[in-house]
């Protein structure tokens, strides 16, 4: 049974190391719990009305710990330990309290203990931190780690830390800002290759021979009029040859008919004009030239007669007016002078039918020189066909008469060629599932597969051309439908490749159009949205 007990301000209600039976509940004044300590009598703490005290000497069974003084008239309730342990029984808030203070008790004792370490430490002199070394480090850390939790909890917090943190929360901060505000393209990828914006050149046989010399192979640069294949020309010299001989053979007759038009006009002949004739022709100059000089001769005779019968007849016609001459004599010599005329006019009419027919001859002559030379002139350019030559600059794309020997006819492709200097374009094979997002006119960027994009970059360009329809196999010649697409490429673009690499037609290439584009954050946020979306769908 409690029982009440007074003291008078300066009494002990217990001390320090006595055997404790009992606990104590303060019902009036205030008491000071003290420890005796090397600098004197310490107050540890001051109890008011309500407090009990005292009660770890039931709990432990040992001494007294510190010692309980009244600072004022005490009135207090004994409570030996089984009244104490009836108490705590039925208040259970009594007992959780007591645990509290006994935590706190032990908490601040610890902390005294760990600030009389501390003064102690830092009473140390230097050399004897200096001698223990890193040892007092390892102590000192571990100590505070495992016998200081409340310095833990108390000390204050690194400024490292907290810049880190902030730093942090900086970082995704900004990270969540861009992705919101940031756009990203969105791209569809096709393959494809570079052509020449021309048809590529077929070079075809001008006649049917024999492949005697391929000079190119593939892949060679070539330029215009450089011989590419050389045909078998044996058979158009020998018709050079032939024609050659008529042609010379028709001016040689042209000139000597130029000479005798010019002989029988009465021009005089320079030996050189006549050295200029072959053997056979010179023959038949001079021939002619005796020919029309009889006439001439025969013709000046003749006149010669004509006037010598004119004056006979003029005697015989005085004569016969005088009647001194007989009219027979007169007529006869009238006949003999119409006989000498007429043989005059017969061989200048002679004359003038061989100038006619040198005329004639001379225009019959010409008209075969230019039969002749057209002939040999389509000859010269047969014989010129036999060598093929490059139409363009261009690169050997193939040559199917592959070998010497081959025989080619008329029309026949022998070599294909890619024109160079030319504007390049991308045809690019387009899969099915993609054209809804493609449509003329977007941008399109072009990397080479030969060309590393990291280092050489891209080639801006743009779609021009997208079939209605789909193509049964692709440019590789894989059977699959496919669409086909065309990019024109940007000439500063081209340009720029081509100073730092050589951009040759059948290159192939990765064309990126660039159909739209979408916030970064959606690559986040649509997954997330698409796996509620799914959680909350009733399942089938």
């Amino acid at each position: 049974m409690p029982t009440t007990k007074n003291f008078q301000p300066g009494d002990y209600i217990f001390k320090e190391g006595e055997t404790g039976g009992y606990a104590y509940l303060l019902e009036e004044g205030s008491v000071e719990i003290v420890k005796l300590t090397p600098k004197g009598l310490s107050v540890l703490v001051t109890l008011q009305k309500g407090t009990l005290f005292g009660e770890m000497a039931i709990i432990e069974g040992g001494l007294r710990s510190a010692g309980a003084k009244a600072t004022t008239s005490v009135s207090v309730k004994e409570i030996d330990s089984s009244d104490f342990l009836a108490y705590i029984q039925g208040k259970p808030q009594v007992a959780l309290n007591l645990l509290k203070r006994m935590s706190f008790n032990l908490r601040e004792t610890n902390k005294k203990l760990t600030d009389a370490m501390r003064e102690n430490e830092a009473n140390r002199s230097v050399v004897e931190v200096a001698d223990e070394g890193n040892k007092e480090k390892n102590t000192k850390d571990f100590t505070s780690v495992l016998m200081d939790p409340d310095a833990i909890y108390e000390a204050p917090i690194s400024k490292a830390k907290v810049f880190s943190s902030f730093l942090l929360l900086g970082i995704i901060f900004f990270a969540l800002l861009f992705s919101i505000l940031s756009h990203v393209d969105i791209t569809v990828s096709s393959r494809g290759k570079f052509v020449t914006s021309v048809p590529n050149v077929e070079v075809q046989a001008a006649r049917s021979s024999v492949v005697t010399e391929i000079t190119v192979k593939r892949g060679d640069r070539v330029r215009k009029d450089d011989i590419l294949v050389t045909l078998d020309p044996s058979e158009v010299g020998s018709d050079q040859k032939v024609m050659s001989t008529k042609l010379r053979s028709a001016r040689q007759r042209i000139k000597r008919l130029v000479l005798e038009e010019k002989a029988l006009k009465g021009v005089d002949l320079s030996n050189s004009k006549i050295r200029q004739l072959d053997g056979g022709n010179k023959e038949i100059l001079a021939k002619r030239l005796n020919e029309y000089d009889s006439i001439k001769n025969l013709i000046d005779v003749n006149k010669k007669q004509v006037a010598l019968k004119e004056e006979v007849m003029k005697a015989h016609e005085e004569l016969f007016k005088k009647g001194a001459g007989s009219k027979i004599g007169f007529l006869q010599a009238k006949d003999n002078l119409l006989a000498v005329t007429k043989v005059l006019s017969e061989s200048e009419s002679k004359l003038s039918q061989k100038v006619a027919g040198i005329v004639e001859q001379l225009e019959k002559e010409r008209e075969i020189e230019v039969q002749l030379f057209e002939e040999m002139k389509s000859l010269n350019k047969l014989e010129k066909k036999s060598a093929v030559r490059a139409p363009v600059d261009a690169i050997v794309l193939d040559i199917p008469a592959s070998s010497v020997g081959t025989i080619v006819r008329e029309g026949e492709v022998v070599i294909k060629l890619v024109p160079r200097d030319v504007p390049l374009v991308l045809e690019v094979d387009v899969d099915p599932k993609d054209i809804k997002d493609l449509k003329v006119g977007v941008p399109v960027s072009v990397k080479l597969d030969a060309l590393p994009f990291q280092q050489f970059g891209d080639i801006k360009g743009t779609l021009v051309y997208l079939s209605e329809d789909t193509f049964s196999e692709d440019l590789n010649g894989e059977k699959k439908p496919v669409y086909r697409a065309r990019v024109d490429l940007e000439a500063k673009s081209v340009q720029r490749m081509r100073n730092r690499a050589d951009l040759t037609p059948g290159m192939l290439a990765k064309a990126d159009f660039r159909v739209g584009e979408r916030r970064l954050i959606t690559y986040f946020t649509n997954p997330i949205v698409r796996g509620l979306n799914s959680a909350l769908r009733e399942p089938d």
